[in-house]
């Protein structure tokens, strides 16, 4: 917007209007544009202010997504961590309970060979007395038939030879010694085997197998923090489940990748922190631990592995 001015010019001045009396005074009236200087910078900071508002919303934007995808990526771990230690104790329970069915069915086999073994040795035993009786008697049997088709033969023979036929069957008869019997053992004499069977054995497997083995989704003792040292790490752990008794932890390390080594023992006793020295600096280690309740002789589940390392080479050791 603008308005206008007036002003006055005496006659004959730098300025007059055309036609103008001499001796007069003129009027001028000029029309200027109102000056844009404070609307334009009131607008100025308003697009400032817009710009900064919206420069902060994309920035909060952004940031706010990559908390959204880190809180994805946890999620993701999270699930894999479920579903891979979920697949791994399937793994362990079915392993576990095959080779103690295959050891069980081992030991039961060889017991039961070992059981059938004693009945043959007794039967074997407890027969051939038996069958040595058996033979004397058949023996015996087959002389007493042969004595009395040999005497009935004499009775029937003539008189001219009825004497010597006589004769020699009464020295026959008095050899065999007729009047001599063998012994046969009476029934209570002889071996009745039989098995004894404790079936108690059913309800104490029973009992074991249903307290055998647990399933537990937390470790009971986790670990709490690494601290390199040169050369070295020192590993701090502590209980998480206040109702586990622990008499004993054990912690394990191995070299962290794909071509990494074994799991080791690094220590075994009631402390809760130890150093496990002789490590490669800038190497990937990780580290896991477990413990043992009072009074128990199995292992809890492992602590979720955690990865360390040092920059620290050892003393007297330049670090490359």
């Amino acid at each position: 917007m603008g308005h206008w001015t007036s002003s006055t010019t005496p006659a004959g001045g730098a300025v007059a209007a055309a036609a103008a009396p001499s001796g007069s005074v003129t009027f001028t009236f000029k029309w200027r544009p109102e000056s844009t200087e404070t609307g334009g910078g009131r607008m100025s900071v308003e697009v400032d202010l817009l710009l900064q508002e919206a420069k902060e919303s994309i920035e909060a934007a952004q940031n706010y997504r990559s908390e959204l995808q880190q809180r994805l990526h946890g999620l993701n771990q999270a699930r894999k961590q479920i579903r891979g230690s979920s697949g791994q104790a399937r793994e362990a329970l079915k392993r576990h309970f095959t080779e103690l069915q295959t050891a069980a069915s081992r030991l039961l086999s060889e017991r039961l060979a070992g059981l059938l073994a004693e009945v043959d040795a007794i039967e074997a035993d407890s027969i051939k007395p038996l069958d040595d009786c058996q033979s004397l008697i058949e023996h015996g049997v087959g002389q007493a038939d042969e004595l009395l088709r040999e005497g009935e033969a004499a009775l029937r023979c003539g008189l001219g030879e009825k004497e010597d036929k006589l004769g020699s069957f009464t020295k026959k008869a008095m050899h065999i010694q007729l009047d001599s019997l063998p012994e046969v053992p009476a029934l209570v004499d002889v071996p009745c085997v039989s098995a004894q069977l404790d079936d108690s054995i059913l309800s104490l497997l029973r009992d074991r197998v249903s307290r055998h083995g647990s399933v537990s989704s937390h470790p009971p003792v986790q670990i709490e923090e690494l601290q390199e040292r040169p050369g070295s790490i020192l590993v701090r752990w502590c209980k998480v489940d206040e109702d586990f008794a622990a008499a004993d932890y054990r912690l394990q390390y191995r070299r962290s990748g794909s071509g990494g080594s074994q799991y080791e023992d690094a220590y075994i006793g009631r402390d809760c922190e130890f150093l496990v020295l002789h490590l490669d600096p800038h190497t990937d280690y990780l580290f896991r631990v477990c413990a043992r309740g009072e009074g128990r002789t199995e292992w809890s589940p492992w602590s979720i592995p955690q990865t360390g390392y040092t920059t620290l080479a050892p003393h007297g050791r330049r670090s490359l």
